[in-house]
């Protein structure tokens, strides 16, 4: 079977862009970091909503497998949503493959999803 890349339209003003740690949260320490990121999309004039991953810490992660696909997953079936953007990468993306509903993901219109590094072990299934 061979697909073809469905590129979503590209962000404008007003466009909601969620923010997600489905890897490794936000340490304290970085918090002004990120509150400088979301502060700058929103001065180009974006909504910006954050998850409950984002600053959570978890044996590693920012939280358990299950609850970052969880929100991963119900942000990129969100048709509110047009992009989803991890604070930064980590080593543990590919933990919430198995918990994603791929047919859902599938059958819902494409948005962007950006990162780099381990944000690609999404990507490509994607």
């Amino acid at each position: 079977m061979h697909a073809s890349i469905q590129f979503p339209k590209p962000l404008s003003p007003g466009d909601r862009i969620a923010v997600s740690a489905f890897s490794s949260g936000v340490p304290l320490d970085w918090q002004p970091r990120l509150a400088l990121a979301v502060a700058t999309l929103q001065a180009r004039g974006f909504e910006v909503w954050e998850g409950q991953t984002v600053r959570g810490q978890w044996r590693g992660a920012s939280a358990p497998a299950a609850v970052r696909a969880a929100e991963l997953e119900a942000l990129l079936l969100d048709p509110g949503v047009a992009a989803v953007i991890p604070p930064w990468g980590g080593d543990l993306a590919c933990d919430v493959l198995d918990w994603l509903d791929w047919e859902a993901l599938r059958a819902a219109p494409s948005k962007w999803l950006v990162g780099f590094s381990d944000v690609s072990t999404l990507q490509l299934p994607l």
